[in-house]
């Protein structure tokens, strides 16, 4: 319960918060939220991105191998900067096998009833790393799981949508096109996505069987 908000000396804005105490700026805080099963095999909560983190860690304790980074403010966009900024600082050397762990939104829960993997070739701002799509993909047959290639969907979607005269949805934006494109390709991959619905809400929504392939896709990587 926020009960007040003022901006301090450096014009940012406090805010008074039952049960909290007073924090000194830039100490991180974040909300506690239940991931909820129900009995049609789905799972509901803020899913985005933690997700993503819960799938690698439980992948790393089966013996995923390689490095995980985490980065910061890929809600508003910034993520690909950091890590840009992080790499380039010595913190990795160039590579074109980065892959990129995200939820990807549908408009209903087909795609995660069916336990299916999300892969793209490319999005609005870049095309992605042949090789490792290919990687991603094998990985995936492996695994035994449906492959969804995001933007061959889009295109499909958007060529009934232009039949009917509605308007086009976007390609979408990713981390890795970002990454891609403003390291001129020095920095290149390809996603692995989770497909979702009720996108970017408390009740974003998801399959146990989509979690599984995702988890099992890493493992064959």
């Amino acid at each position: 319960m926020i009960t007040g908000a003022h901006l301090d000396a450096q014009e940012r804005l406090v805010m008074d918060i039952t049960g909290l105490p007073p924090l000194p700026g830039g100490t991180p805080v974040a909300l506690a939220r239940d991931v909820t099963p129900n009995k049609s095999g789905c799972v509901a909560g803020q899913l985005d991105n933690p997700v993503s983190l819960a799938a690698l860690r439980i992948a790393a304790e089966f013996g995923l191998n390689g490095t995980i980074i985490v980065t910061a403010e890929e809600e508003i966009g910034r993520s690909a900067t950091h890590f840009l900024d992080w790499a380039s600082a010595g913190g990795l050397p160039p590579t074109k096998e980065l892959i990129v762990c995200d939820t990807s939104p549908f408009d209903d829960g087909a795609a995660a009833m069916a336990g299916a993997i999300i892969l793209r070739r490319r999005d609005a701002t870049a095309s992605f790393h042949d090789a490792t799509i290919s990687r991603l993909e094998n990985a995936a047959s492996r695994a035994g799981a449906p492959m969804i290639f995001k933007d061959s969907f889009i295109t499909r979607e958007n060529d009934a949508r232009a039949r009917r005269e509605l308007p086009l949805k976007s390609m979408g934006l990713t981390e890795l096109g970002k990454i891609t494109a403003n390291s001129q390709g020095v920095y290149a991959g390809a996603t692995l996505q989770l497909p979702t619905y009720n996108y970017h809400s408390n009740e974003e929504t998801t399959s146990v069987k989509a979690l599984t392939a995702f988890v099992r896709t890493l493992l064959m990587i």
